[in-house]
């Protein structure tokens, strides 16, 4: 190694000296720039420092579902106002079902999450008539008795005192029945079951919105192979990251109709969906599928839910950092004031593979006071659901 002349060496020191002694310098540390066994090569993997990346993803779904999840209409401004101040890169809601919802959903986080995508595909539905006037006359007098139409939740009413008024109907008829209970009241419905045969929930549209505070690109929608409600999963690319966004089918609280043997076969085609979409479009770097699994496995103090469709996500490297914990959270639990469900289980999920998932936490599992109609000032939570919300971390 070359070493500087020592008399060149005290002019360099004196040159700075300020009157205080200087710190002492051992000539064995100094270097020289020019000496190439001082230098990185660039070209070497192992000189070479990764950059290491985090992206926060969140899931809720927000239960805006007139007809199945009271109060929705009351809930919509605290829930999206809670969503607004959301310190989530990504995230991905479920349960916005309406056009007009959806655009003010859309509006009022444009300035958190400027980069938004939704959407949905129009789906045929049949003209004749699924139900007839004298077949549905039973119902209509039993609903009416019941006062369905001033109830929280109508779809309930209708099942609890009406059972078997309604199991007498035709399957066509029930299916229109309960794809429009988002109409709100027994009139409209059953006008719109007795003129049309109305094959789809909300009109067809899934309800899926995926935000995100930096730029998405590769957008897509996924169809889901479904019956009764339209099931969805978009995707996009953030900062590398590949993310799926969906809500999975569940029972319906009506005899399944589909294409499968039951809902829950139905639920395991769509997550066979979602793994060989991410399989076969594998970028190699952080896969996420989030959302309402309407899934979970049986993990601490937590009831499963279809776990064994869930544990195929498992099987296909996904990494749960919520149910892999020492102590897992529920989503969908009994302490929510709108479920009304003995039940704690985790369904919402963030699966995560090809990156380190951690720092679950739950989120919007507060209440809020609102003012009904039918029920006066009633103190609920924000959703049925609870939110959550973890760190993905990767290596670029």
């Amino acid at each position: 190694m070359k070493r500087l002349p020592l008399g060149l060496i005290a002019i360099l020191l004196c040159a700075s000296c300020t009157g205080d002694d200087p710190e002492p310098v051992d000539p064995s540390e100094t270097t020289d720039p020019a000496d190439p066994s001082e230098t990185t090569d660039p070209s070497d993997p192992s000189e070479v420092t990764q950059a290491t990346k985090t992206l926060a993803v969140a899931t809720y779904n927000m239960g805006l579902a007139p007809g199945y999840v009271p109060y929705a209409a009351e809930r919509r401004d605290p829930v999206v106002a809670a969503v607004a101040t959301s310190t989530a890169d990504v995230i991905c809601l479920q349960e916005v079902w309406f056009d007009e919802d959806r655009e003010y959903v859309l509006s009022q986080l444009a300035d958190s999450y400027p980069h938004q995508y939704s959407q949905f595909e129009e789906v045929e539905s049949g003209g004749d008539p699924a139900c007839t006037p004298d077949e549905g006359a039973p119902l209509m007098e039993c609903a009416t008795a019941a006062e369905c139409d001033s109830a929280t939740d109508l779809g309930n009413c209708v099942l609890t005192n009406c059972v078997t008024e309604y199991s007498a109907l035709g399957p066509d008829c029930q299916q229109c029945l309960a794809a429009n209970l988002g109409l709100g009241n027994m009139d409209d419905i059953f006008v719109a079951c007795t003129s049309g045969s109305t094959e789809w929930l909300y009109e067809g549209r899934h309800g899926a919105v995926l935000l995100s505070k930096q730029p998405m690109t590769n957008t897509q929608l996924i169809p889901l192979n479904s019956w009764l409600i339209v099931r969805p999963a978009l995707y996009a690319e953030v900062d590398g990251a590949q993310i799926l966004c969906t809500h999975m089918s569940t029972e319906l609280g009506v005899d399944y109709g589909g294409d499968f043997e039951s809902y829950e076969a139905e639920h395991k085609d769509q997550l066979d969906t979602l793994i060989a979409a991410m399989d076969t479009n594998n970028l190699g770097g952080p896969q996420i599928i989030s959302g309402d699994f309407n899934a979970g496995p049986a993990v601490g103090d937590l009831s499963g839910e279809w776990a064994e469709n869930y544990s195929a996500l498992d099987a296909a490297g996904y990494a749960d950092a919520n149910c892999a914990a020492d102590v897992p959270f529920c989503t969908w639990c009994e302490a929510n004031l709108i479920s009304n469900d003995p039940v704690n289980s985790a369904i919402d999920h963030i699966m995560v593979r090809q990156a380190s998932t951690s720092a679950p936490q739950r989120l919007y599992d507060g209440s809020v006071t609102i003012e009904s109609e039918t029920d006066g000032t009633v103190e609920v939570s924000l959703s049925d659901h609870f939110g959550m919300q973890v760190d993905v971390t990767w290596e670029e």
